[in-house]
């Protein structure tokens, strides 16, 4: 899959954004199962399937918002009209050690204790 001029092409073939052409089954389950191998995931081939409609469902979503009429809508990178809104940075008092670890599932020489990641 890949994009060119507003418009996402697939293998097999194409959805257009603002021409609003949206075809189903973009992703297939060789797709899913490439891009599980690529993020070292590994499933089933019944969660593939399920992936897979899920996947496609939320791409043909995705595609329908490019349909919104955004014309009369001005650029901006923010959505209101604030400014500078931070605060005077102020020395506080803040929790303890022992405060902070009451909840934690394990601790460890005075800090949380987290599994391994390999």
């Amino acid at each position: 899959m890949f994009a060119k001029n507003n418009e996402i092409t697939h293998i097999y073939g194409s959805i257009k954004f603002n021409g609003v052409q949206i075809m189903g089954n973009l992703l297939n389950k060789q797709d899913i199962a490439h891009i599980a191998k690529l993020a070292e995931l590994e499933y089933s081939e019944e969660e593939i399937e399920k992936i897979t409609g899920q996947l496609d469902k939320i791409i043909s979503h995705v595609a329908k918002i490019g349909e919104a009429d955004t014309s009369d809508v001005l650029s901006s990178s923010r959505v209101s009209d604030l400014s500078n809104v931070f605060r005077e940075d102020k020395a506080r008092p803040s929790l303890s050690r022992e405060e902070s670890l009451k909840n934690a599932p394990l601790e460890d020489n005075g800090g949380f204790k987290v599994p391994k990641i390999d």
